[in-house]
């Protein structure tokens, strides 16, 4: 074999083995999320399995929105809160901050987990946001 054939060869196997670890994500794409939703409401499902017990979530797009006038504002990701609970007992991880715009949430039982986005503000907060499963 010429080494041209083996830096071919060795390309193929390597681009098999990225495209095998790539994430299964819950959206397929960005999805946007609201604060101002009801207690109990979701922004996403996603699902994890023995192989893929963590999970990544993501926003961006932020915007706040006073309650009192509506007016609306590009904001940073500092008063997001994140926590996911499990579609089936219920369980919620803890809440955990989304200061740089993602968090992660390791070692879950597999299953289904709502993905919840909340704030702690007087206004409310409205954007995109991604999540999916992977494997530690």
């Amino acid at each position: 074999m010429n080494v041209k054939k083996i830096i071919v060869l060795f390309v193929a196997l390597f681009a098999l083995m990225m495209v095998s670890t790539l994430p299964t994500y819950a959206s397929d794409t960005w999805i946007p999320f609201n604060t101002h939703t009801t207690e109990g409401g979701y922004e996403d499902v996603v699902e994890t399995t023995s192989a893929k017990s963590s999970v990544w979530v993501g926003v961006t797009s932020i915007y706040k929105i006073d309650r009192i006038t509506g007016s609306k504002s590009l904001a940073g990701p500092e008063y997001l809160l994140v926590n996911l609970c499990n579609t089936a007992t219920n369980k919620c991880t803890s809440v955990k901050s989304l200061d740089f715009y993602h968090a992660e949430f390791t070692n879950l039982e597999p299953g289904k987990y709502y993905v919840d986005i909340l704030d702690d503000e007087v206004s409310y907060f409205t954007g995109d946001m991604y999540s999916f499963s992977h494997t530690p």
